[in-house]
């Protein structure tokens, strides 16, 4: 199963003969990815449920599940091994603020999810001095969100969605999507 997650998940889908085809199974991977327990890198399978699902809404697919990502983003990051894993979470919480417009959040729940964003990146910058110190030999980026975690290959898929669906307001979002 984990090998037609990751060959999936390089795929392109706007090489491919039938685009919608392959964007509802890597749906089906990538939601697969989400739910299993060991996945270290939650944030590549939202990512990809993120891309593919406002492709197919985009595409006019009144299927497409755009609707209840903000949910898997919560599931996901209220998961006990991500307790553990808390690199991860604040993904789950872009996720969110990414799916603000589809969800019709007011001003207020978009302000609350970038104030727990910027609460999580600030807890994490913590626990890494905490654990390791100035000293350390592992790699440390201090952009904001981009290096909290070591799964960034799909940084550049976040930043694109970023770019095409982060809240410009409130203030509060649009301070944060500078920073982003």
């Amino acid at each position: 199963v984990t090998e037609t997650i990751g060959l999936t998940r390089w795929t392109h889908a706007s090489g491919l003969a039938d685009t919608r085809r392959f964007r509802w199974f890597r749906v089906l991977t990538s939601a697969t990815e989400t739910l299993m327990a060991e996945s270290d890198c939650p944030n590549y399978g939202i990512a990809t449920l993120l891309v593919d699902a406002f492709a197919l809404a985009e595409l006019g697919d009144g299927a497409a599940p755009v609707d209840l990502l903000s949910e898997v983003c919560r599931e996901i990051a209220a998961h006990p091994h991500l307790a553990v894993t808390s690199q991860e979470v604040p993904f789950c919480l872009l996720g969110q603020l990414l799916l603000a417009s589809v969800d019709r959040l007011e001003d207020a729940a978009i302000e609350g999810l970038c104030a727990e964003l910027e609460e999580r990146h600030r807890r994490h910058d913590e626990w890494w001095e905490d654990e390791y110190g100035e000293a350390a030999d592992l790699p440390r980026s201090h952009a904001f969100l981009w290096g909290i975690t070591y799964f960034d290959q799909l940084h550049p898929v976040w930043l694109d969605l970023v770019e095409a669906r982060f809240p410009t307001e409130p203030p509060a979002a649009a301070a944060l999507r500078r920073r982003l």
